[in-house]
């Protein structure tokens, strides 16, 4: 074996529990294929082919969660390689559970609404909005639930940007 450490066998080996130490991309002969090293309790480095789709979209879908390049170093990450799954095109899978140490967590009800995972507590900057169509709310409105759209900062070349008031 050299100077490189033993791949990772699902199979034979089961669950991978390791300390993330470094990932690559090694040129093969069906292409370029990202890989990741992990050191086990015992210290042992084992090296992980990171090229199913399924384990490459949860690692990927982690750092987007949250909104990171980065994994935190020698964090702990464990594989389980689940059942085969067949795809809406027929073709075999091997499905993937994936833990980490520095986990995203669950998503908050802002993570929903604004489809971000930003931990931010921060309002968003209020933009002006102008009432060119010259309507303002009276007393006599108070108990009408209504709406008004009025469209602004609309130059050519940019994207029409509404403005939604409901009145309750």
């Amino acid at each position: 074996m050299g100077d490189y450490a033993r791949t990772w066998d699902f199979a034979v080996d089961g669950v991978l529990d390791g300390r993330l130490l470094t990932l690559t991309q090694v040129q093969t002969g069906n292409g370029p294929a990202p890989k990741g090293t992990f050191e086990l309790d015992d210290g042992e480095q084992v090296d992980v082919w990171l090229s199913a789709t399924v384990l490459k979209n949860r690692l990927v879908e982690e750092l987007n969660a949250r909104e990171a390049d980065e994994f935190e170093p020698n964090e702990r990450i464990r594989i389980a390689r689940g059942a085969k799954g067949i795809s809406s095109a027929g073709n075999e899978f091997w499905n993937f559970d994936v833990s980490f140490e520095h986990g995203a967590g669950p998503m908050t009800a802002r993570s929903v609404l604004t489809g971000s995972r930003s931990s931010s507590n921060a309002a968003p900057a209020a933009s002006p909005v102008p009432q060119s169509n010259g309507y303002q709310a009276t007393a006599a409105d108070d108990d009408i639930p209504f709406a008004w759209f009025d469209a602004y900062s609309v130059e050519p070349g940019q994207s029409i940007r509404w403005h939604h008031q409901i009145n309750p």
